[in-house]
């Protein structure tokens, strides 16, 4: 799963390429994940803000429409992101593990990949991998 590195090093590559770039945060409505989002992406320099929960289909509808989009681990980012033509897309690098995965496989190309040591721990999906 991504850690507040990865979020940060996404914000930063936007914001140096974009002036008054705003973040807007979607997550499962589940308060753990909420309160995970609040806590530690939710800053105060007041460009980043975590949307009220909404119907999934909104939530759809604002990947779908946004310039650019980051994304975790989760297919509900990868299709939102897929189905918006327009948008960077920064996600991050978690092909690891046991198999041998192709990222081109699972992502387009001209996706930005984020890598690093540091942005997160694969293992904790390692479960839902294997087949």
């Amino acid at each position: 799963m991504p850690n507040v590195k990865y979020y940060n090093k996404a914000r930063e590559y936007f914001k140096s390429r974009h002036k008054n770039v705003k973040f807007v945060v979607l997550t499962s409505p589940d308060l753990t994940s909420r309160k995970w989002c609040k806590d530690n992406l939710i800053n105060k320099t007041n460009d980043t803000f975590l949307l009220p929960e909404n119907a999934v289909e909104i939530d759809m509808f604002i990947l779908i429409n946004s310039d650019h989009v980051i994304i975790s681990t989760g297919t509900f980012g990868w299709w939102g992101a897929w189905l918006n033509k327009k948008a960077t897309v920064v996600k991050w690098n978690n092909l690891s593990g046991d198999r041998k995965w192709n990222s081109s496989d699972i992502y387009p190309d001209h996706w930005i990949l984020l890598d690093g040591p540091d942005l997160g721990n694969y293992k904790h999906y390692k479960k839902w991998l294997s087949v």
